[in-house]
């Protein structure tokens, strides 16, 4: 106990400001530096093949003198957090110097480009710092981008996971950088999917390419089982995955 709340008293005397400002309008209140983020995990996600239906991504951010009142967390292309800001939501401190948060994949334009953390202390305001930060590195997040064979090439499974929906009812989302919508049936063990769904918010209007396809069927009875992915031609994806609940 006497251990443990030293450490936390060393944490703060870390956090206290060299300097705090004088004058005759000065407040006797502690002057405390601002939030340094120390890690994000995940920090590298394939935004196109999101594992949650809502495409979202659970984040934990670590860092120093949060204080367990961080309030605010955002993305930004600027390492100083200027320009164009994607917030988290979810906020939640769940330790003195660690928050959980989720972060909206669908606001993520750019591919292979970091994306700078930044956090905001509620009880005085202050933002964390630019980067690279106090220990001399950035904390970032990126999207992966994700190869995009063509409509006449062989598709290409990269993950697949079966999901709840709200109705109770169990889907097999399967997952891949570019299927041709409307032509591509999900293969459960060489015997087609018995309905093949095609959700808008994956399809590429440009090409009518899409990166996920939906299967109902008696999941429960086929599972777990090879999967693949077949085009109306013939044409079999180049590679199998095994899925499971």
């Amino acid at each position: 106990m006497v251990i443990k709340r030293f450490a936390s008293l060393c944490a703060v005397a870390v956090c206290l400001a060299a300097a705090a400002p004088v004058g005759p309008n000065a407040s006797a209140t502690p002057f405390f530096r601002n939030p340094v983020v120390l890690s994000i995990a995940p920090d590298t996600v394939d935004c196109d093949n999101p594992d949650d239906p809502d495409n979202v991504e659970d984040v934990q951010i670590a860092g120093l003198c949060f204080f367990g009142s961080i309030t605010a967390a955002y993305l930004t292309l600027n390492t100083d957090g200027s320009g164009t800001q994607i917030p988290l939501s979810n906020v939640v401190n769940v330790a003195r110097n660690l928050i959980t948060a989720t972060i909206p994949l669908g606001q993520l334009t750019e591919r292979d480009v970091p994306y700078y953390v930044f956090v905001v202390r509620g009880t005085d305001g202050k933002l964390s710092t630019a980067y690279p930060n106090a220990f001399g590195f950035d904390v970032t997040f990126s999207c992966t981008a994700a190869l995009t064979p063509g409509p006449g090439d062989s598709p290409v499974l990269t993950s697949c996971k079966v999901v709840r929906t709200g109705a109770g009812r169990f889907v097999l989302q399967v997952n891949g950088p570019s299927f041709i919508a409307g032509r591509s049936i999900v293969l459960i063990d060489g015997q087609p999917c018995r309905k093949n769904k095609y959700p808008k918010r994956f399809i590429n209007p440009s090409d009518g390419t899409t990166t996920r396809i939906n299967c109902y069927d008696r999941l429960k009875d086929l599972l777990p089982a090879p999967v693949t992915v077949q085009y109306q031609e013939g044409i079999i994806s180049s590679n199998s995955l095994l899925c499971d609940f």
